[in-house]
């Protein structure tokens, strides 16, 4: 466990913010909880990740995605998973049992009151909360109707004595598959479909699949026979096609745009080919954490190039509403706590945006613009610190006036990872600063006078802040919380 100092970089831009419109597309916002990511550098409870019913309660987030079930058959047979310290064995005898077994995956079947709890108060809001399967384990060699009857079981509209989450029903399931090995996946949906048609359940039973960004998916196709993309009576029960754009050089945004743009359109061209609703999964966090966020520099998109036009008509094919449903992040245990715009000057209101508003507000109210083909418009400075820091909650109802220009964070960040990868990167990436442009804002008169008055400001803050030194972050892998436990 490592502590992380403030990151005091304040760096000036511009950018545009479109205006308000009537949201006509809803955007879909997918969040990975239960890795506790921040964990890794942050201590105390500040910055650890936050119980499930307030993360719902207080974001914007639409679908959450349980991260992660580990393995298909572990203690008797049973699934293990990983939610690092959100479960717990529920007895002394089973952590003995546990113990004793030591299975090969370090993952056993836990209870988790708390996420069953949340899940019901997510659920209540209208949120979708799907159980993320990223196992260490393959099916080859396993009853595929066997695990699909216990993930049922488990987690699904079925029964049974010891599901984790008590009588907390999720709503589907999500396929990250990172072992390289494919083999059972198509036959693993076909089941669980079976199951809901058995029971004659009425509510949709949603499935994701989660490819990493090179086109086509090594495990999850399309293209490759056997793939759960590529059989057409598997594609036909999936709905969502999640696409992760991280630590791949060949469709990197930062390392390879024309690779983003171009695997991106191929994914839209196959989802929308068909009819599958598409999103994107980046990093969580950046400016220098991405390695805690299991991404590599670039990936991450900041607040600046969020509320800029410019970046979305220029890395994206268009209309991006076209085929782009959603973005996705992994993860958000360090959301509540950065609040990377910490001023913003405004006269007006209606964008929701203020001095607190966390990341994900910001991602939130960028897609709705875009979405709903937005037109840039008006202008408004603002300073933004770089890195996790302390900071409020989202303010509802405060901030940027519709159709403003924001000064947001810009950094050069380097680290990378592997995708799910549950152990912790062991060495540390700090975020690089630079000294603030200077320049003015144009507008007119007024207009001009308080963007110079911002900028001058931006720059007597960071003159004091290098004179007294600047902050960097300290990084130390942990260990997984079963390992933590013996």
């Amino acid at each position: 466990m490592i502590r992380a100092l403030l990151l005091l970089a304040c760096i000036a831009c511009t950018v545009v913010i479109p205006r308000l419109v009537a949201a006509t597309n809803t955007p879909q916002l997918v969040v990975y909880y239960g890795q506790n990511k921040a964990s890794n550098f942050y201590t105390g409870s500040v910055g650890q990740e936050q119980d499930l019913a307030t993360i719902c309660r207080t974001s914007q987030y639409t679908t959450i995605h349980l991260a992660f079930l580990r393995d298909f058959s572990s203690l008797d047979g049973l699934p293990g998973i990983d939610y690092s310290n959100h479960c717990t064995f529920p007895t002394d005898a089973s952590l003995s049992y546990y113990r004793s077994m030591n299975p090969t995956s370090g993952f056993a079947l836990l209870s988790c009151p708390d996420i069953g709890y949340g899940i019901a108060t997510c659920q209540s809001f209208g949120k979708k909360v799907l159980l993320s399967v990223s196992p260490l384990t393959t099916l080859a060699g396993l009853d595929v109707n066997q695990v699909a009857d216990n993930l049922w079981n488990l987690f699904f509209s079925g029964s049974h004595p010891q599901r984790p989450f008590g009588n907390a029903v999720l709503d589907g399931i999500d396929l990250a598959i990172r072992n390289n090995d494919y083999t059972g996946y198509p036959a693993l949906i076909n089941r669980l479909k079976y199951q809901q048609q058995q029971q004659q359940q009425q509510a949709p039973f949603t499935v994701t699949v989660s490819p990493r960004c090179d086109f086509p998916d090594a495990i999850l196709g399309p293209v490759y026979s056997g793939r759960v993309l590529s059989s057409p009576t598997t594609l036909a029960q999936v709905d969502t096609i999640n696409v992760f754009f991280t630590s791949s050089s060949t469709c990197s945004l930062g390392k390879n745009p024309a690779g983003f743009k171009s695997t991106l359109q191929q994914w839209a061209t196959f989802a929308t080919t068909n009819g599958k609703a598409l999103t994107i999964t980046v990093p969580g966090l950046g400016y220098g954490y991405e390695p805690y966020m299991e991404s590599m520099a670039g990936d991450f998109w900041t607040p600046t190039q969020l509320l800029n036009r410019t970046f979305w008509s220029s890395v994206f094919p268009t209309p991006v509403s076209a085929y782009l449903k959603g973005v996705g992040m992994f993860d958000g245990s360090a959301d509540p706590w950065h609040t990377p715009c910490a001023e913003i000057s405004t006269t007006t209101t209606g964008s929701g945006l203020s001095s607190t508003s966390k990341y994900s507000d910001i991602l939130w109210w960028a897609l709705q613009q875009v979405l709903n083909d937005a037109s840039p418009e008006g202008t408004v400075s603002m300073r933004s610190s770089v890195g996790p820091s302390g900071g409020g909650m989202l303010s509802i109802g405060s901030g940027v006036s519709p159709g403003d220009t924001v000064s947001t964070p810009s950094s050069t960040s380097t680290g990378g990872g592997n995708p799910f990868d549950y152990h912790p990167p062991t060495s540390t990436a700090g975020a690089s600063t630079s000294p603030p442009p200077i320049g003015a804002i144009v507008g007119g008169s007024v207009g001009g006078v308080i963007g110079i008055g911002a900028i001058a400001g931006g720059l007597w803050v960071w003159k004091r802040r290098r004179v007294a030194g600047r902050s960097g972050i300290e990084g130390q892998s942990s260990t997984d919380h079963l390992q933590r436990d013996e």
